[in-house]
């Protein structure tokens, strides 16, 4: 009886600590209230790659022509993968007022939301915080 107390006790303590430690990793995104991991051993993946993700980005676009030749810029876009591969909290990093062109650009970033594979750490999967700095020439085709 008393060992298999012992091996209930320690069973739940290695539990504890492997959520602990899964825990720590992780802080909290105030856009999602969700504790995201930055890194992780399997990162998030869209389709085939991230050239897919720019490709769906570019072909989603509809971006305003008229403004073509003033549209030069970098965004700093930041965004969550979670544990079911779905793209939530898209924002632009450290930035409050957005400018229309910012604002079409976050909602053809949110159309992108199901193509996702979630993050894998420690063969859970969990959400990940993910940065693409991107540069935006109109101009170009």
């Amino acid at each position: 009886m008393d060992n298999k107390l012992l091996l209930i006790g320690l069973l739940f303590l290695m539990g504890c600590s492997s959520t602990q430690k899964m825990q720590g990793n992780c802080k909290l995104d105030t856009v999602t209230q969700k504790c995201v991991y930055i890194f992780v051993e399997e990162m998030p993946i869209y389709n085939q790659g991230h050239s897919d993700f720019i490709k769906d980005i570019l072909k989603s676009a509809k971006f305003n022509q008229s403004k073509k030749g003033e549209i030069i810029t970098r965004i700093n876009l930041q965004f969550v993968i979670d544990e079911k591969g779905n793209l939530i909290g898209a924002r632009i990093k450290d930035k409050k007022d957005l400018s229309d062109f910012e604002i079409e650009f976050l909602n053809v970033i949110n159309k992108l939301e199901k193509n996702w594979s979630p993050g894998v750490h420690n063969g859970i999967k969990v959400p990940v915080l993910l940065s693409f700095p991107v540069n935006i020439d109109i101009n170009q085709e």
